[in-house]
C-alpha cells in the first residue's frame, strides 16, 4: 500500500505567468481537508467572502493584503512565507499588490 500521495511541485518565490488575472484551482480534496491554489495578477482581488470551514493561507510568492472581519478591519500583509489562519465563517478578502500566489487549506468538519 502506498502511504505518500504526491500532489504538486509549487514554484516558490514567483508568480507564474498566465493569460488570466485570477486563477483558483482545487489541487486536492480529501476526507479532512481541501487544498486550493490561488493566483492573482495585475492587482486582481478576491472580493469579500467567507468559508464555512477554518482555513490556512500560505503565501508562496508575490505581495498582497489579506483583510478579515465583518468590516474587513483586521489586516495582514502577505509576502512569500507568510502563513495565517482564519476561523470558519469569518468574512475576508485578498488583494494582490501587484501579483500573488497562495496555497489555501480548508479544514472539513468530521
Amino acid at each position: 500500500m502506498k502511504n505518500i500521495a504526491f500532489i504538486k511541485n509549487f514554484v516558490w518565490g514567483r508568480v507564474t505567468n498566465a493569460d488570466k488575472p485570477k486563477e483558483v484551482k482545487e489541487i486536492f480534496n480529501g476526507p479532512r481537508c481541501r487544498l486550493m491554489s490561488v493566483e492573482l495578477r495585475d492587482n486582481e482581488f478576491l472580493p469579500k467572502h467567507a468559508a464555512i470551514e477554518p482555513i490556512t493561507v500560505f503565501c508562496l510568492a508575490g505581495n498582497g493584503t489579506f483583510r478579515a472581519g465583518e468590516d474587513l478591519a483586521d489586516e495582514q500583509q502577505l509576502v512569500a512565507g507568510t502563513l495565517l489562519t482564519l476561523a470558519g465563517g469569518v468574512a475576508h478578502e485578498v488583494v494582490a499588490e501587484p501579483d500573488l500566489s497562495l496555497l489555501v487549506t480548508k479544514f472539513k468538519a468530521e
